[in-house]
């Protein structure tokens, strides 16, 4: 799905941008800082996943001084207005309102900014962070399952600064919570299997680290089956096939949990579970064995692997949806010599992008349509 027009009524810095005609292909967005090239972006990110990639606070996106914003655009040629008071988001197509979901269902984005470096060298929270969001877009109930999950852990973490700790009450709420988690994990592990296959082509893996790591090894079988049934994202938490291994997960987190009771009465939370897990990623270097990116990669290096992962997002919704996402790419040529900027050029033409750029020269290359830049 493509967007072929965007109006933004009190959004940011934007007072009113009269129907911006879209191109299909590719959008260059060119102007100073300040400018709101960012902020375009962000009313499509909006769009496409019900939430800004810049605040969790929906209202900062209303101009100083408004008491509403209103995003609108054109989608198979239809009207879709995203119209945001306060902190309540409303969607509507056309004259009728509707849920953010059936919006979902047509319209999906991936996004890089700047602060997406932070993926490979921020804390462990970040990359929680980033697997959340992909699954949330993709698979409607795990957003519920992580709610719920968060839920009990500060209920039990509640549970553990008590001074006559209530066993009984702390055994059925790990019970709960350890059924989540292991649901959580489970879609986890399935998408980074699969981003894991989409890009080996840039010799770039993930490898997720479970906490406990003593369920490693579970955890790598459980992906060997996963990728060997080529089970579907939406069947993984239910899958009979990985019933057993779930089954084991679920046994040895609870008796963890258990162990380190008495240790985590004295500092007052939880140790382990998805909310202390990690990933890395890895460059498969030859000659030269692997490396960590986050750790050992050059700058460039870096960028161009976040951007590779967000590549490998398209790739993955488009198989999952039978349609591209639309790309979007802030500030995306900054740091990357001229042979990364090619490369990247070559990704372009799959999907509508969109792209912003300070740099006034930047010239349209010629295999793209020439009235794709939109100056501000």
């Amino acid at each position: 799905m493509k967007l072929t027009q965007l109006d933004l009524e009190n959004f940011r810095n934007f007072a009113h941008a009269q129907w911006l005609t879209l191109n299909p292909q590719l959008n260059l967005i060119v102007g100073q800082n300040g400018q709101g090239k960012s902020n375009l972006l962000e009313a499509i990110y909006l769009l496409g996943t019900g939430f800004s990639p810049r605040t969790n606070r929906v209202r900062e996106v209303i101009k100083w001084g408004e008491d509403y914003a209103r995003i609108r655009t054109e989608l198979a040629n239809d009207e879709v207005v995203l119209f945001i008071r306060s902190s309540v988001k409303n969607f509507y197509h056309g004259a009728k309102k509707i849920q953010f979901s059936q919006l979902n269902d047509w319209l999906k984005v991936v996004y890089f900014h700047p602060p997406d470096m932070n993926l490979l060298v921020g804390s462990p929270s970040v990359r929680r962070r980033y697997l959340d969001r992909l699954l949330s877009q993709m698979h409607y109930e795990y957003l519920y399952w992580l709610i719920n999950y968060r839920r009990l852990l500060a209920q039990r973490n509640t549970l553990l600064k008590q001074v006559m700790l209530d066993a009984a009450l702390l055994d059925v709420v790990e019970d709960r919570m350890v059924e989540y988690g292991v649901k959580i994990v489970t879609l986890r592990v399935g998408v980074i299997g699969w981003l894991n296959q989409i890009i080996a082509a840039q010799a770039l893996q993930i490898v997720y680290q479970m906490s406990p790591r003593s369920m490693q090894e579970i955890m790598r079988e459980m992906l060997q089956e996963i990728l060997r049934e080529k089970l579907e994202l939406v069947d993984l938490a239910e899958s009979n096939s990985l019933m057993q291994y779930q089954d084991i997960l679920r046994e040895k987190t609870r008796e963890k949990l258990r162990q380190l009771r008495e240790k985590e009465q004295r500092i007052g939370f939880t140790l382990i579970g998805p909310q202390r897990d990690d990933f890395s990623l890895i460059h498969l270097r030859d000659p030269g064995g692997e490396i960590d990116l986050g750790l050992y990669g050059s700058r460039g290096e870096q960028r161009m692997g976040v951007i590779y992962l967000k590549l490998g997002e398209c790739d993955l919704i488009e198989s999952r949806y039978q349609q591209r996402p639309i790309l979007l790419l802030d500030d995306v040529f900054s740091e990357l010599d001229a042979e990364n900027q090619a490369l990247l050029s070559k990704f372009i033409p799959a999907q509508q992008t969109f792209i912003t750029s300070t740099d006034n020269n930047l010239a349209i290359p010629a295999e793209f349509p020439q009235n794709s830049r939109i100056d501000l």
